[in-house]
């Protein structure tokens, strides 16, 4: 008898995990008369995020993520110190699953995990700046934070 409901309970775990769906994620894109608008894992194409910093020495410090329909990424970051600094980063982006992956003018790689609404900072050991202005970074879309 026990051999028989662990074989049923077998069954049902496996059979469980075989339904899920592993495809690579769907690309929806509207038309309209103004511009084209994509949508891949719920993050619309082009988009705007904006994330508040974590800074010691400054009043306010904020980043300005844009993503772009032709794959190309910019981000904006102020920080307001005793002066105002602005430090502007582009490059070129990709999404396999949740992950966007970005890779800046100097071939720097950074990574994030989409939760169906923010951008989320994945750590890496292979990030040259290891400040902790850029951990736990987390991107909300513009939209939402008005």
């Amino acid at each position: 008898m026990k051999k028989i409901v662990f074989f049923i309970v077998s069954i049902v775990i496996f059979s469980g995990c075989a339904s899920q769906n592993l495809n690579k994620p769907k690309v929806e894109c509207e038309n309209t008369a103004s511009a084209t608008t994509c949508k891949i894992q719920n993050i619309k194409i082009p988009s705007t995020f904006l994330a508040n910093l974590i800074c010691k020495e400054c009043e306010t410090a904020t980043s300005t993520l844009t993503l772009n329909k032709n794959k190309s990424f910019e981000i904006e970051t102020i920080l307001n110190k005793k002066n105002v600094q602005k430090i502007l980063e582009v490059g070129l982006y990709s999404i396999d699953g949740d992950t966007v992956t970005l890779i800046n003018q100097y071939r720097e790689k950074s990574k994030y995990r989409f939760d169906g609404v923010n951008l989320i900072r994945i750590e890496s050991k292979d990030i040259f700046v290891k400040e902790p202005i850029w951990q736990k970074v987390i991107y909300r879309p513009l939209e939402t934070i008005n």
